[in-house]
């Protein structure tokens, strides 16, 4: 039932994270897939990261889904929207800051931007939020993209590389709000 209702929303959010096993000589991992609305949160363990999980916790579902970059999602079914999370390529461009400084820095203010705008339109109509995201924050979306691209000639192994790649790779889920 509870599982039920969150799928009737027009989004959701879905993770998965390792669950120890708690028994002796323990030898399995477990993992803890979770789905959630605003009015609630369904958690599910399974002994597998199994994209098939991923697509049974959304079936039924139609709207959009906001996960990370976990191929797993990739199964989901077509009547879903999936939205990638700015917060999970934020963190690949924090790790890459040790190594690439500059280049990281210039990234991670502009994505601080998107968050700025986002803190400003806390409590506003739907309305100007749409008009307020498609004015300022495509902008930014195009000044990021533009140096994703500019960066993409680091190696593709490196921190900064990855970084880039996991942006690029998931450039339309990271502008769905918009």
């Amino acid at each position: 039932k509870l599982e039920g209702s969150i799928k009737k929303e027009s989004c959701i959010l879905a993770d998965e994270t390792p669950w120890g096993n708690l028994g002796k000589n323990a030898q399995k991992n477990f993992y803890l897939w979770g789905i959630r609305s605003e009015k609630a949160v369904y958690f599910q363990i399974v002994d597998t990261r199994a994209g098939r999980i991923a697509r049974d916790l959304t079936e039924g579902f139609s709207g959009v889904l906001m996960c990370d970059g976990y191929r797993g999602y990739n199964v989901i079914n077509d009547n879903i929207l999936k939205a990638n999370c700015w917060g999970h390529a934020r963190r690949k461009f924090i790790v890459s800051e040790l190594s690439y400084p500059d280049e990281s820095k210039a990234v991670l203010d502009l994505i601080r931007e998107l968050y700025k705008i986002e803190d400003e339109l806390k409590g506003k109509s739907k309305e100007t939020i749409l008009k307020t995201r498609q004015a300022r924050s495509q902008a930014v979306l195009e000044t990021i993209y533009q140096k994703l691209w500019d960066l993409k000639s680091h190696l593709p192994q490196s921190t900064l590389g990855k970084a880039v790649d996991y942006s690029l790779k998931l450039w339309r889920g990271l502008t769905v709000f918009v």
